[in-house]
């Protein structure tokens, strides 16, 4: 005889009916799971959202919440990226071939160069030699005959347009490189301060007048601007019958300043 419980549950004699406790656990596991569930969305809402946002899983993309903040790039600088161009320097020429160079104060000792210029309009000497150039060469001249050497000067003043002349031919001639002229704006010629002197032959320097220049010329406030073996720092040939007046006080400087003119004079 048996207790009234079927033994097909499993059960023993006294304990609840297998069913029931079947129910009431299934009953729990969705409460749990429901609780869960509740719970999880809302800490995932960062607090301001609706709880249930709608996620696609086929695309794993979440659908964004009204109030949520638009993400923006904050992207970290390529640590290789080029260097800032310096100021006051161009790059690369300006698309309708204007001198984008630096331009320079218009003055006695004004650095120019193959990397800076003056103004189109420069001169001291209001179109010629300046007074204290010609007087100042007048003297070394009337110095050199007294040893029996003679000193002419073959080229003077030049202005904007006679050096863009000059250029233009030379760059024909010898190509954009050439180092034997300077481009307009960039010549000591159009200071008014600046002669050559007998002739424009290297082998001037071996006469007797070019090495007197070489070596009396700073007495007088004159300076060869383009010495021999310093091409990369002048940016020209060398120029033995090329001088420039800057005076005598900064002549001496220059001289025992062991560097190139137009970097001594930069660096004033």
């Amino acid at each position: 005889m048996t207790s009234g419980v079927s033994t097909r549950t499993g059960g023993r004699p006294g304990s609840p009916p297998a069913l029931f406790i079947l129910s009431v656990a299934t009953l729990a596991a969705s409460l749990v799971l429901f609780t869960a569930l509740v719970t999880g969305a809302a800490c995932g809402s960062g607090g301001g959202g609706d709880p249930f946002t709608a996620i696609s899983v086929g695309t794993a993309t979440a659908t964004p919440s009204p109030d949520a903040p638009t993400a923006t790039s904050t992207a970290t600088p390529s640590p290789t990226a080029a260097p800032t161009t310096p100021a006051g320097r161009a790059e690369t020429p300006a698309p309708n071939g204007e001198d984008t160079s630096p331009r320079v104060a218009c003055t006695l000792l004004a650095p120019v160069d193959q990397t800076r210029r003056v103004a189109r309009d420069c001169t001291l000497g209001g179109g010629g030699l300046t007074a204290e150039t010609a007087a100042a060469f007048e003297r070394m001249r009337a110095e050199a005959a007294k040893e029996g050497l003679t000193l002419v000067i073959i080229s003077g003043y030049r202005g904007f347009d006679s050096q863009k002349q000059i250029y233009d031919g030379d760059v024909a001639a010898f190509g954009p490189n050439q180092n034997v002229s300077a481009k307009p704006g960039h010549s000591e010629h159009q200071l008014g301060t600046t002669v050559d002197i007998n002739e424009i032959a290297e082998s001037f320097g071996e006469t007797a007048e070019g090495k007197w220049l070489a070596k009396n010329s700073v007495k007088f406030g004159f300076v060869m601007s383009y010495p021999p073996g310093r091409e990369a720092q002048t940016g020209y040939a060398y120029e033995p019958w090329h001088f420039r007046y800057i005076g005598p006080d900064t002549a001496a400087a220059y001289q025992t300043s062991g560097t190139t003119l137009n970097r001594f004079l930069a660096g004033r």
